[in-house]
């Protein structure tokens, strides 16, 4: 594969209920190069852009631009808006992520990026959710260390991936929830410890010790690990499979 093309992925998703069905939508891209990004400028809502304009660094406009980019990918997925200028997301006033578009039926969007890749998901706002996407990074291993508790590094024991791709797993994990919640990792980070770790078929299934409302699933992206929270009462049918073929080798 060439890593200097971009690839793109979108999906609808399921969360299953005892009586109820609600849709999401979920939306992956990987742009290397600078000039794929940049030209997602052209989705930008108006006042989207006079923010775009005031950011300095190459890095911080090239998060935005793939950040909105797929939030507004995955919300068009699940509206019937089509038009991306149509579509404003703006910053609440926990940092986290704020749709207003004409056909915004309640809908929520949660979105992540690291290095190339972002992704977003939107969904209802009956079954609030959360993803997020890191590398592992060798230089974080003493925070990441820092942030993971005794018990739940005696759980990590079970799950066979090497030692940094282990406390990066837990790091997506509270980072997604922490999304799903929408207060960010603001609050006292001792909320978020995981309870339960179990390794599934399609990844590695979290539950929280404070949180029992809530659980993840993790999966690998290539090198990358992405994990999605979602309402413990619910179902998640995600062909996670399809999405890891067409990034195997990001």
């Amino acid at each position: 594969m060439n890593h200097d093309s971009p690839i793109t992925y979108v999906d609808d998703l399921l969360l299953k209920t005892e009586t109820t069905d609600h849709k999401a939508a979920v939306y992956f891209c990987y742009f290397p190069v600078s000039s794929y990004y940049m030209g997602l400028a052209g989705c930008l809502h108006r006042e989207e852009r006079q923010y775009f304009d005031t950011l300095g660094s190459q890095k911080r406009k090239k998060s935005y631009l793939m950040g909105r980019y797929s939030a507004k990918t995955a919300t068009c997925r699940l509206t019937n808006e089509n038009n991306f200028q149509n579509i404003s997301i703006s910053q609440g006033i926990f940092g986290q992520p704020v749709i207003a578009c004409l056909f915004n039926h309640n809908i929520q969007v949660s979105i992540t990026h690291s290095n190339d890749i972002a992704a977003a998901i939107a969904f209802p706002e009956a079954v609030p959710m959360g993803i997020d996407v890191e590398l592992p990074d060798p230089e974080t291993t003493g925070v990441l260390e820092s942030r993971t508790t005794d018990r739940e590094k005696y759980l990590l024991r079970s799950i066979p991936l090497a030692y940094l791709d282990m406390l990066t797993l837990l790091w997506t994990v509270k980072e997604s929830l922490s999304k799903a919640l929408r207060v960010g990792l603001m609050a006292s980070y001792s909320i978020f410890e995981v309870g339960q770790i179990e390794e599934q078929p399609n990844g590695v299934l979290c539950r929280f010790k404070n949180l029992p409302q809530f659980k993840t699933i993790t999966f690998k992206l290539g090198a990358y690990l992405c994990t999605v929270a979602y309402p413990e009462q619910t179902d998640l049918r995600f062909d996670v499979e399809a999405l890891q073929a067409v990034f195997q080798e990001v």
